[in-house]
């Protein structure tokens, strides 16, 4: 009976060690793990920072490489238009229609975007300036090509786009109570400075729910931004207008005559 008992214990005591043993194993392997999985944490956590910043480099390199173009919409394209054709197209447009002296080495590359549709819908031209300057002064006076139904904009990626899509309708509801809103990029400004981020989100949410906006205090809409240089008030006289650099400048080209003013000649007597 004894014999059996100490055969029992024994078996309990090796039992013992051995899930002792298992129980050792098993904290060293969860150890091990733990600090494999703190590792691939920790370079989860680089290649994140890295990608991050590689990201960032290529929206940079993307935002150089598009600052000095243009890109040209509504302009006709005749069959088997040539690359020298569409060049002196664009250089003729821009020096007689736009009133601007430029010169053919101040175009980089002129050329058509995408594949051309069987519906003979021209395509848009991409205009790529040397000199990031001109191209500015060229935008500016881009305002002289709605009479020809041209439109002429920036650059801009899908992301830029996208977002200036969703924020035109603010835009359109900000310019009723605001005199100067002017959307630049993916961004908005009133009067001159930044809108609010949280504030355009807000807006945009209460748009989808269908609620009202709130507006901005303003004064009454005025057209401060036109600048008219006024002639001596006369009702026989006209005035034609032009715009010019910016879309809501006027400037006069053809003032009214000056009236002339008789001269008396005196002579003198040497006596």
């Amino acid at each position: 009976m004894e014999e059996k008992l100490d055969h029992i214990i024994k078996q309990l005591d090796e039992i013992k060690s051995s899930k002792q043993s298992m129980e050792e194993n098993l904290k060293n392997k969860i150890e091990s793990l733990e600090d494999q999985s703190q590792k691939l944490t920790a370079q989860l956590t680089i290649f994140k920072n890295e990608s991050e910043q590689q990201k960032s480099k290529i929206l940079f390199l993307d935002k150089q490489v598009r600052r000095r173009n243009l890109i040209l919409y509504g302009l006709s394209e005749p069959t088997g238009e040539s690359p020298i054709a569409l060049r002196e197209m664009v250089f003729e447009l821009i020096n007689s229609h736009m009133r601007l002296n430029t010169l053919r080495y101040e175009f980089d590359a002129i050329y058509r975007i995408g594949i051309k549709q069987r519906s003979g819908r021209p395509r848009p031209v991409m205009i790529r300036m040397i000199s990031e300057i001109k191209k500015s002064v060229i935008l500016r006076m881009s305002r002289a090509l709605k009479r020809y139904k041209l439109f002429l904009t920036e650059d801009y990626n899908r992301d830029v786009l996208e977002k200036r899509r969703m924020l035109r309708p603010l835009v359109r509801r900000l310019r009723q109570t605001s005199r100067s809103v002017v959307l630049h990029r993916d961004k908005i400004y009133v009067n001159g400075k930044l809108y609010n981020e949280s504030k355009i989100q807000k807006e945009m949410d209460l748009a989808e729910l269908g609620a009202t906006p709130p507006v901005l205090r303003a004064n009454p809409p005025v057209n401060d931004d036109i600048q008219i240089l006024r002639a001596s008030i006369n009702p026989r006289r006209t005035v034609r207008v032009i715009p010019t650099c910016t879309p809501d400048d006027l400037q006069i080209i053809e003032p009214p005559p000056v009236p002339e003013r008789r001269i008396s000649i005196v002579t003198l007597d040497e006596n």
